[in-house]
């Protein structure tokens, strides 16, 4: 039907079935205009709103949707019905019926109510299929062959195993119209494709390429000459079968083919198939023609490309070089840059154990143990050198190493505030926190981060104060990350940096020092995770004082 319904049969009644609507219909009534078989072979609906009913027994049925009577057409009836064995049913550009019998062609002629009858000489009579081109000619297959009718001039030509097909056996109903005009016959050996419009041409251009296979099995149902066909490596095995189906009165039996590429020379062969295994990557060109001398524009040819595996494509050649080349430019650039950053640290270590081992400290250190015995207050003495030597053992010992324990860490800050606030009596006092999320003895930083800028508080901050000042140590842990916070009561930096404009070439060595470990630290552990900041509390009112953050990943201990 020309919407979604599907017309069927069964028990002498006709239904029809919406598809869309899932709605199921009985057209007819089972009772003298029922079907006159219910042996239905075929139902064909006309433009008028008649069913064309074709059955096995009884012959063909006309039914009226509208008025829901029906007419039947029987040999018997004198009709000139051939036969009640109804094969197929079709009707022609021009609106005319004709009907397949077992017996023959027949056309409706509806002024007369008969039946004009063809088909007898031919070498089937046993009509299985029936198709039209844009000629107007029928293309009829058997049960003998295909036949090539002209009903204008009431003649016909046969083709059959001969002529290329794969067999002289058709099967019933299996008929289609293909968009580019060809047409499509179900046969016993498999789809056979005919080209109506070569059918006239010269013998000399009429082989086609019917079918290609891979692995025996067909994947295409027409290859035109001049195609290319495409094949990876993988597929070694296919076949290619040609015929001359458009010849009017093909005569040979025999082709001739060669694959160049392979061989310039041509193959006879009296089958209509080529099968080839086993080609190499490449271009090929496969020709096949039905004389040994045919012209060269007889010839039939297509191309085949058998691509090679990606592993032997340039593009992956090229692809493989440069990501050798690649990984070896960046493990060398990785281990230079490895290098570097070890020269490095050990260049900070040092300079970082020289900044620590100031040699004005060591020597105000060393006067405050004199002054202490000289004013015969030898305990006092004997503490300051034994956390003096203490201090200088961890310091020592810490500058050599890459992480240390936070306990460690906060020992060293200890004794060093501990002889500083010796050193400048009644000057200042400090105090040393830890969150106590952390575990001091699992966790492990870099060594004496927080030192340098405990001494610019001293220095800088809190000696240039008329009044005692104060230092805060705070260690705390979030997200993985370590925060050192230094906070100072002192002048503040920008007043700081005043009073340093007088003192000529005035470098914080320690400082700077630490600002290089930071970024030598960035290099290893990534610059989203470590970081500094230094703030000036004076810019608040009614404060003073700096404020230092130092923010570094950290790593537990085993």
């Amino acid at each position: 039907m020309r919407d979604s319904s599907i017309l069927f049969s069964s028990e002498n009644s006709i239904y029809k079935l919406d598809v869309s609507a899932k709605h199921l219909e009985k057209i007819n009534i089972a009772d003298s205009n029922s079907l006159s078989s219910h042996l239905v072979t075929c139902i064909l609906p006309d433009k008028k709103g008649n069913l064309w009913v074709g059955t096995s027994t009884e012959g063909l049925n006309c039914y009226n949707i509208a008025s829901k009577t029906a007419k039947h057409y029987r040999m018997e009836d004198g009709n000139m019905l051939p036969s009640n064995n109804i094969t197929t049913l079709f009707f022609g550009h021009d609106s005319t019926l004709w009907v397949g019998t077992t017996n023959g062609l027949c056309q409706f002629l509806p002024r007369s109510q008969s039946f004009n009858v063809y088909g007898n000489s031919w070498p089937s009579s046993m009509i299985m299929g029936i198709a039209q081109d844009s000629d107007n000619r029928l293309w009829v297959s058997t049960q003998n062959g295909l036949v090539l009718f002209t009903p204008s001039q009431n003649s016909w030509s046969v083709y059959t195993e001969s002529d290329g097909l794969p067999s002289n056996t058709f099967n019933r109903g299996a008929v289609y119209k293909l968009q580019n005009g060809k047409l499509a016959f179900g046969s016993a050996g498999g789809l056979v494709i005919a080209e109506p419009q070569k059918v006239n041409v010269a013998p000399e251009h009429t082989i086609s390429i019917s079918s290609f296979s891979l692995f025996g099995k067909e994947v295409s149902q027409s290859v035109n000459s001049g195609d290319t066909i495409t094949l990876s490596y993988k597929e070694n095995f296919f076949g290619l079968t040609f015929s001359t189906l458009c010849y009017a009165h093909p005569q040979h039996s025999s082709y001739y083919y060669r694959m160049v590429g392979i061989s310039k020379e041509w193959i006879k062969t009296s089958t209509n198939q080529a099968t080839f295994t086993n080609l190499s990557p490449g271009t090929y060109r496969f020709e096949v023609k039905h004389k040994e001398n045919s012209p060269l524009d007889a010839v039939t040819a297509v191309t085949l490309v058998v691509t090679p595996p990606f592993w032997q494509k340039a593009w992956f050649i090229v692809l493989i070089s440069i990501i050798v080349l690649g990984g070896a430019l960046a493990a060398l650039y990785t281990y230079i840059h490895q290098i570097n950053i070890k020269r490095r640290t050990t260049e900070l270590e040092q300079k970082l154990l020289i900044s620590q081992m100031n040699p004005h400290f060591i020597f105000n250190s060393l006067s405050a143990i004199q002054s202490f015995m000289y004013n015969n207050n030898p305990e006092e003495a004997g503490n300051y050198l034994s956390h003096f030597s203490r201090l200088v053992r961890l310091i020592l010992e810490n500058s050599r190493s890459e992480s240390i324990s936070l306990s460690n860490e906060v020992q060293t800050i200890k004794l060093y505030l501990m002889l500083q606030k010796l050193r400048f009596t009644d000057k200042f006092d400090y105090q040393i926190t830890v969150s106590p999320d952390i575990d001091p003895k699992a966790v492990f930083i870099p060594p004496m981060l927080a030192q340098p800028f405990i001494e610019n508080s001293i220095e800088h901050g809190i000696m240039h104060k008329p009044t005692e000042g104060f230092i805060h140590v705070d260690f705390s842990i979030s997200h993985n990350i370590v925060t050192i916070t230094v906070t100072d009561d002192g002048i503040g930096l920008s007043k700081a940096q005043e009073l340093n404009k007088n003192r000529e070439n005035h470098i914080s060595y320690a400082t700077s020092i630490t600002k290089e470990r930071i970024e030598n630290l960035r290099a290893t552990w990534g610059k989203q995770r470590i970081g500094i900041d230094i703030a000036d509390l004076s810019t608040n009112e009614g404060k003073t004082g700096t404020k230092v953050t130092v923010t570094v990943p950290y790593k537990k201990s085993k």
